[in-house]
């Protein structure tokens, strides 16, 4: 080959080896810059449970975007062992401290449990369980079908909304409802609800007094009470006057007092009870004016300040 040829030859080699070290170092310098803005990270291998302890088989370490990590984060996996969520985290998902109940906190549905409330369990069907479509975290109404014997020993039944805006905790043994728009697993016989004290025994009044119970699923959006409890009976179903049956309420003659009293203008007292009338249930409420106790809405019916309010037989 003559001299003139290979000069240029050469040169493009030389010209060639140049760039392609050029490439490298900007491509190092990429990987060095993208290796800087990563931080390790513990991740969810698998989908874990409200109320699940984690275990280390459940857990893996990953290189995360530092820009998307919270400021508190776990980087090492013993820290997370025997843990207990406090929440539903999918697979592939870093786990941050908030996700998690306090230390110490032992797994089940004592974690769900808000202050000042109780849990409490009813039983359920394919009917009275809205066709097993309720899922723990949904909202519903509790209603109560009880049976009433008349005075004239006739049966009667009455539907009445006893509690309003009740949260699921569990349906059956399942503490969450899994991934956004699974159907239910299983059917099962029993929900979990959360109340109040003086709910729960509203609830097992009307579970004992050979009642059936029923839930309505509540919207989403929903978070509406009413001050008046809706009820209804077979006679207002078949538009019958209560009176035919006399079942007219009386006031009983050793409860009425004819003597003058003083009213105060404003209620010092009230006191709200359940009157449980062979299988009716019913609320009453007294209200206390000028050292008397009065039914509401009978300013006939009154009674001494000494003794407790009767209750009308």
């Amino acid at each position: 080959m003559k001299p003139k040829a290979i000069i240029p030859l050469v040169l493009g080699v030389c010209v060639g080896g140049l760039a392609i070290k050029l490439v490298l170092n900007v491509v190092a310098n990429a990987q060095g810059a993208s290796q800087a803005n990563m931080a390790k990270c513990a991740v969810a291998m698998v989908d874990i449970g409200f109320a699940e302890e984690i275990t280390l088989e459940k857990l893996v370490l990953k290189d995360w975007p530092k820009d998307s990590l919270p400021e508190q984060h776990f980087e090492d996996l013993e820290e997370l062992e025997n843990r207990v969520t406090n929440m539903y985290i999918p697979k592939d998902v870093p786990i941050y401290p908030t996700m998690l109940a306090q230390v110490g906190t032992p797994p089940g549905i004592q974690t769900r449990i808000k202050p000042g409330y109780r849990a409490v369990s009813v039983g359920i069907d394919e009917v009275t369980g809205v066709a097993y479509q309720l899922q723990p975290g949904d909202w519903v109404d509790v209603i109560s079908l009880v049976e009433r014997r008349r005075r004239n020993r006739a049966t009667d039944f009455i539907s009445r909304v006893i509690l309003q805006n009740v949260e699921i905790a569990a349906v059956g043994r399942t503490l969450y409802s899994g991934k956004p728009g699974d159907a239910p697993k299983s059917m099962a016989r029993s929900v979990t609800l959360l109340l109040k004290p003086n709910e729960v025994t509203k609830l097992h009044l009307a579970q004992s007094n050979r009642g059936k119970i029923s839930l309505a699923l509540r919207g989403n959006m929903d978070e509406a009470q009413s001050a008046i409890l809706a009820s209804a009976s077979n006679d207002e179903l078949l538009g019958v006057d209560p009176s035919e049956h006399g079942d007219a309420e009386e006031l009983p003659p050793a409860a009425v007092d004819h003597a003058p009293v003083k009213f105060d203008p404003v209620p010092t007292a009230v006191w709200s009870v359940t009157v449980l009338n062979g299988n009716d249930m019913r609320q009453i409420e007294y209200m206390k004016r000028g050292g008397r106790w009065i039914r509401t809405g009978s300013l006939q019916q009154q009674y001494d300040e000494t003794s407790e309010p009767r209750l009308p037989g």
